[in-house]
């Protein structure tokens, strides 16, 4: 890969160091996720409640991205990816209570078998497209949801797998809420990054020009089949990796984390957020999670208003929250030029281009 084919926000600078130094917002909001643990513990507040609420997001942050890459760059909608998230969790567990292999020998085990069974349910599901494209994912991850119920012996049955042992690393607890917070931060961090640099690159050119037009695609001679397969194995691979987390700061799987409501969460963040972006569905995660916990705890039917709140997201905000920054963040640029007396709009141009990083890098 030369440098042209990297974000030029990361490459002319020489990293994400110099970038978030570059860009005063992004470094603040970094600032406050490393001191997130110790401002609710100190705040007297219930710093638990908090910390698992952080953890979630995060967890499920990297699941949404997996499904943006998948849906939002390569326009493949699919109703099973609870098939991933929900194999990764059960994959540890399993691994741990019928082969007895610890959580960390158990990792690189199931992210091989995840691959696997992402190259499988891909090649069959991508002969199909469209509707029927999302109704065979849907059909992969409801039989999955079906053996889990009936092999009892090895998955629990409805009960699932509890008390999953996670042992120590370097004498820390992997499932203390604090080290637990930083361990998923981490990975959602460097999921995000990652993700960045696949979708700014030539194969994530091609995946979304795929999306935009599939047959002008195949008429440039690329095999539009190849891209896409690899889109929907690597989705299911980090999707797969959210679910191997989430026993972190749960210690147990049971068969929801496999059923289409899942899928249809996951689907609801990336919409809500802002699909095609990376980061809105990280904002619309967090909104969701929030609004889902608040919810619960006030009615009962709060699956209900969360049908409500995200029917009036698809009318009046179809690009989610991200549509809504950026379209908020253009009025403040445009206000900003009309302030600076002949300024050809520097400042304003940094402005709109730190909430669309995409368009910096297809300039």
């Amino acid at each position: 890969m030369n440098e042209g084919n990297i974000p030029q926000s990361v490459a002319k600078d020489g990293g994400i160091v110099a970038e978030l130094r570059s860009s005063p917002w992004k470094l603040g909001i970094v600032a406050v996720l490393i001191a997130f643990p110790f401002v609710v513990t100190s705040a007297f507040i219930d710093a638990g409640f908090w910390l698992l609420f952080a953890i979630e997001v995060f967890v499920f942050g990297i699941a949404v991205l997996s499904y943006d890459l998948m849906f939002g760059y390569t326009g493949l909608l699919t109703f099973g990816h609870a098939l991933f998230f929900g194999g990764g969790a059960y994959g540890i567990a399993i691994m741990a209570h019928v082969y007895d292999l610890t959580y960390l020998e158990a990792f690189p085990v199931v992210l091989v078998l995840l691959f696997v069974l992402g190259l499988v349910v891909g090649v069959a599901a991508l002969q199909l497209s469209g509707v029927y494209f999302a109704i065979i994912t849907l059909a992969f991850a409801q039989l999955a949801h079906e053996l889990i119920l009936q092999f009892n012996g090895i998955t629990g049955g409805v009960n699932g797998i509890y008390s999953i042992t996670i042992p120590d690393v370097a004498g820390f607890s992997l499932t203390e809420p604090i080290v637990t917070y930083y361990v998923t931060l981490a990975a959602c961090f460097a999921v995000y990054l990652a993700l960045r640099r696949v979708t700014a690159s030539p194969f994530g050119r091609v995946i979304q020009g795929i999306r935009e037009n599939e047959e002008r695609i195949e008429m440039l001679g690329i095999n539009t089949f190849r891209y896409k397969l690899s889109s929907f194995v690597l989705a299911g691979v980090i999707g797969g990796f959210a679910g191997m987390l989430y026993p972190l700061f749960i210690t147990f799987v049971s068969p929801p984390l496999a059923n289409w409501t899942t899928t249809g969460d996951l689907l609801m963040m990336t919409l809500i957020g802002g699909f095609g972006t990376l980061w809105g569905p990280l904002l619309g995660t967090g909104f969701y999670v929030l609004l889902e916990t608040v919810l619960s705890g006030v009615i009962e039917q709060w699956r209900l208003l969360m049908g409500v709140i995200f029917v009036l997201f698809v009318l009046f905000l179809p690009s989610g929250i991200a549509g809504l920054l950026q379209g908020e963040l253009s009025t403040a640029a445009a206000q900003l030029r009309t302030m600076i007396p002949g300024g050809s709009d520097d400042a304003s141009l940094d402005m709109e281009r730190n909430l669309n990083p995409e368009e910096e890098e297809h300039e």
